[in-house]
């Protein structure tokens, strides 16, 4: 059920945002700089207690879509736009929903609606409303890319990478409106029309490279995770890869205790365990930063980034790696008496969604820094 303290973005708002959001996405990273337009008709997601969250637009270049924009549906994202995803999808939300209508009605059940749904970010999956022949209603949710159905009970402990769990709830005490209007306050500026001669922006990124005297290769792969709750061994498979150490994601998971029982892996001793084990001790994960100031932690994932060491990423039921950020100065004073804004963004390598091919999944996407839902860093120690 939806929230009565709902903060709705208007869609055709929604999209200035995306189409400034895009125009320095296109800055930082070069496989965005054929986009020409954004296309006017997103795909709605929603959270699972009923909020509309974001709007997905297709960033079009001119053969098609070269990525999508997540822009804000409410104001309680806490940024304008929550990413850029590069590439195309591996998943299709009107195919995955036509599946999953069929799924239930094979069991005897009318589906009253359907709803694309964020189950645990970035995770998305399709909800089916229904009812049972003896009345009963019954929601289930099923993962948009492999159809395999998402437990929608209490997430079981902080090591449960599978439970359904609520955007808004999550972020509820950290994430203010004021933060939301002073980032579409940018976002509205750089929309605009500006001269060659009168540049809006600076930008300086900064990658994890496979050599770094070269700087041609991003030296950190993306793999799908293999399961559902696999994400922790597919995160450490993407980052022991940049080291040199070479195992299968099974060989990984089974270092680190990854089970479905628990959903997951633990930190310690299945993560921090898992790690020292396949590399000899020679890498072990160090404190995850937790309850550090969000300066603190842009600090020390900035620090590791421009050492060439990629950081994991936990945020409330995933793990992922950023292999770069990028920050973006607007040139044009927006806040009067204040100096310019700037829009901070990290390049995420995402085992979600899950393959059991680790090279037919996973997604690469710059993520906005002012709206993430990242709780802690992890770096490994050398």
């Amino acid at each position: 059920m939806a929230h009565d303290d709902a903060q709705t973005v208007q869609v055709s708002d929604a999209r200035t945002h995306a189409l400034a959001f895009a125009r320095i996405a296109s800055q930082t990273d070069e496989r965005l700089q054929s986009f020409a337009d954004i296309a006017p008709d997103p795909l709605e997601i929603f959270d699972i207690d009923g909020d509309l969250l974001f709007y997905d637009f297709r960033l079009m270049g001119t053969t098609g879509v070269v990525g999508y924009v997540r822009a804000a549906a409410d104001e309680r994202v806490g940024a304008p736009v929550v990413s850029v995803e590069v590439g195309p999808r591996s998943w299709d939300a009107a195919a995955s929903s036509s599946a999953a209508t069929a799924r239930v009605e094979s069991a005897g059940e009318e589906v009253i609606r359907t709803r694309v749904v964020c189950y645990s970010y970035p995770k998305i999956g399709v909800l089916v409303y229904s009812r049972t022949p003896d009345g009963h209603d019954r929601t289930r949710i099923y993962d948009v890319a492999s159809g395999v159905e998402v437990p929608t009970s209490p997430p079981r402990g902080p090591s449960d990478h599978v439970s359904a769990r609520s955007f808004l709830r999550d972020r509820s005490t950290s994430v203010h409106t004021d933060a939301f209007a002073e980032g579409r306050q940018a976002l509205l500026r750089v929309s605009q029309p500006s001269p060659p001669s009168s540049p809006l922006m600076r930008t300086t990124t900064q990658q994890v490279w496979l050599d770094v005297p070269c700087q041609t290769t991003i030296g950190v792969p993306v793999y799908a995770q293999i399961t559902p709750y696999n994400c922790v061994p597919a995160s450490a498979q993407m980052v022991l890869d940049h080291y040199g150490w070479n195992f299968p994601q099974s060989s990984i998971a089974t270092a680190m205790g990854t089970t479905a029982a628990a959903g997951g892996t633990s930190y310690n001793p299945g993560f921090t365990g898992g790690i020292a084990t396949l590399t000899k001790s020679t890498l072990t994960p160090g404190e995850p930063d937790i309850g550090a100031a969000e300066s603190a932690q842009w600090s020390l994932a900035t620090g590791e980034l421009d050492a060439n060491r990629p950081v994991f990423t936990q945020m409330p039921g995933h793990y992922r790696v950023c292999v770069g950020y990028s920050v973006t100065e607007l040139l044009v004073d927006v806040r009067p008496g204040l100096p310019p804004p700037v829009v901070q963004t990290l390049h995420i390598h995402d085992p979600e969604p899950f393959n059991s091919n680790v090279c037919q999944g996973g997604s690469d996407y710059w993520e906005n820094w002012a709206g993430t839902a990242i709780q802690w860093f992890v770096t490994l120690q050398h």
